[in-house]
């Protein structure tokens, strides 16, 4: 696992002396299609949800912005899982709901995740 970016690097590297810059177009188009569909899920379906009932998606975002921030950057969200929960209480969440909740998105946020890496 610790040479896995030094591998990725030298596949793109022979892709690209073999194809040439174009051989990279698909792979862009594909990031930008996955950003615009998770920020697309993200306005349009969490926020209506988090519309119906009663919470503005952008202020939620504002007050989990470390939290957020810090998980996407390490690709973990283990280590945020005790701060999210405080500040979810903090944000009027009931507490017996963050405590299933929150471990519960964890878990199988774990899944999808592992598909990622392999």
């Amino acid at each position: 696992m610790k040479f896995t970016l030094f591998g990725v690097f030298a596949l793109i590297g022979v892709t690209v002396s073999k194809f040439g810059l174009e051989s990279l177009v698909p792979l862009g188009k594909l990031m930008i299609l996955v950003y615009a569909t998770m920020i697309l899920f993200i306005i349009v379906v969490l926020g209506g949800i988090a519309k119906l009932v009663g919470v503005n998606i952008f202020h939620l975002m504002k007050v989990l912005k470390d939290e957020l921030l810090l998980a996407y950057t390490t690709s973990s969200s283990e280590t945020v899982l005790p701060e999210v929960m405080e500040k979810m209480e903090k944000f009027g969440s009931p507490k017996d709901i963050v405590a299933f909740v929150v471990p519960t998105g964890y878990s199988f946020n774990l899944d999808g995740f592992t598909c990622c890496i392999y």
